[in-house]
């Protein structure tokens, strides 16, 4: 595999950190948006440059509240500026979305081409990135690939997931609470698929939009009892309803299995990695 040079913006994060880790051929880690938007004196101006845009869920300080001004700012002003500023550089963008851009389904499994309707300031900043990329690219004739991420977990994600809680309450033998009767189906896809799909998407300078999803839809129900078995925990699960539908957030990856025929980590080998 011939290897490009890479920038990587948002590499401080869970997935840009562990890319860096994959990516270990003429990188160029952008840790925050003061760097981002000083590109054009980091990069040697005579060289194409890939690149893999992370972003990141950008929390106000000192809590676990989610900033949408900060967002804004960083997620798609400053991403937009300092991508723009060097479109003369640039080879290859891979931009990383999410899944939650869709529409909440009335038919599964869900597509690529399946209705956009973010519900949240995160999921809204990531769909506005992706509009503006596609012009941009379009404009400047630069291959685009849009990833929309489902729920990626591994070592190292200090965000607070449901399967991070469902870990600590089984290796202290708490009670485990569930809403909805665990029925709420999630996608769950391990930090290290998720990175050498990125790698191979950005060395072969892929074009498109894909659910980079693994064939891993699991209650979390479900979930629950494959951590209490791996944990040999004691815990119990316990049920609370919440008087709304079941969320069942199933997608289909036959688009992305089509250009990259790969092997995703079990869900059971996936956590017993972070035990």
């Amino acid at each position: 595999m011939s290897f490009h040079n890479t920038i990587i913006t948002g590499s401080k994060g869970f997935i840009g950190h562990n890319l860096i880790k994959n990516l270990s051929h003429n990188i160029v880690p952008i840790e925050n948006s003061k760097q981002s938007l000083n590109l054009p004196n980091i990069i040697d101006l005579n060289k194409q440059y890939n690149i893999i845009c992370c972003g990141a869920y950008i929390l106000k300080s000192n809590t676990s509240i989610y900033d949408p001004i900060k967002s804004i700012i960083d997620n798609i002003l400053n991403s937009f500026i300092s991508i723009y500023n060097i479109r003369y550089n640039i080879s290859h963008i891979c931009f990383l979305s999410t899944a939650d851009v869709y529409k909440q389904p009335n038919e599964i499994p869900i597509i690529e081409n399946h209705p956009i309707q973010p519900t949240t300031y995160y999921a809204t900043s990531k769909l506005c990135l992706e509009n503006y990329l596609k012009i941009f690219c379009q404009e400047c004739n630069i291959p685009l690939c849009i990833l929309r991420l489902g729920h990626v977990y591994g070592k190292g994600d200090n965000s607070g997931k449901i399967i991070y809680k469902i870990i600590d309450n089984a290796k202290n033998n708490f009670d485990i609470i569930l809403y909805n009767n665990g029925q709420d189906i999630r996608n769950y896809i391990y930090i290290d698929d998720v990175t050498n799909i990125i790698q191979y998407i950005s060395m072969n300078q892929i074009n498109g939009i894909y659910n980079l999803i693994s064939n891993q839809n699991i209650s979390i129900e479900q979930l629950a009892k494959i951590i209490i078995k791996l944990t040999n925990s004691k815990s119990k699960i316990l049920y609370k309803n919440e008087n709304k539908p079941s969320l069942k957030l199933i997608f289909d990856n036959q688009k992305l299995q089509q250009i990259y025929n790969f092997t995703f980590t079990s869900i059971e080998n996936g956590i017993y990695e972070l035990l």
